[in-house]
């Protein structure tokens, strides 16, 4: 089993009933020995927000229970200032005003904004995937060209044949 990185997935285990994070896919943008940071990929859009930093308003996606103050982003350009490889030819944070300009001019489902993350401090998301909370995947950019309502499914599909029963059986399971 992969253990958590910096630019993997965390795919919520198919019977978590915690509803912050039921059938929820995170992105890792941050792991190292003190601290782990992820954003929501299949979360809700929180609507078109005008930010006070922005000059319009922009989508956002809900990221994460903590901080919802604060804003991310994920995208592909390179050429952003202080933006941090992720890998995969992907990227996080950067300047805001050249991220923003670069969404008004080409908007694209590879540059998304997040209000809020997800954070476990030292050892707690081991601890959290030792007792079958999480599954990590590595990246895999076929859960990226899904719409967000099938990314749980895609990437539960992403880890093998074996995971194929979680991916298709229905949300409510227990009603069955």
């Amino acid at each position: 089993m992969l253990k958590p990185q910096t630019n993997c997935f965390l795919i919520s285990e198919p019977y978590l009933r915690d509803t912050t994070f039921y059938r929820r896919v995170l992105w890792v943008i941050e792991h190292n020995e003190h601290n782990t940071v992820a954003l929501v990929l299949n979360n809700k859009n929180l609507g078109d927000i005008s930010l006070p930093m922005a000059q319009s308003q922009l989508p956002i996606i809900n990221g994460g229970p903590v901080d919802s103050e604060s804003i991310f982003c994920i995208h592909q350009h390179a050429n952003i200032t202080d933006s941090v490889l992720l890998g995969n030819n992907f990227y996080t944070g950067g300047n805001f005003h050249q991220l923003e300009k670069a969404w008004l001019q080409h908007p694209s489902k590879y540059l998304q904004f997040f209000a809020g993350y997800c954070g476990w401090g030292p050892n707690q998301l081991q601890q959290e995937i030792s007792s079958k909370s999480w599954l990590v995947a590595p990246f895999n950019a076929r859960v990226l060209n899904v719409p967000r309502s099938a990314m749980y499914k895609t990437a539960l599909q992403t880890l093998g044949p074996q995971f194929t029963h979680y991916a298709m059986a229905p949300s409510e399971i227990y009603l069955n």
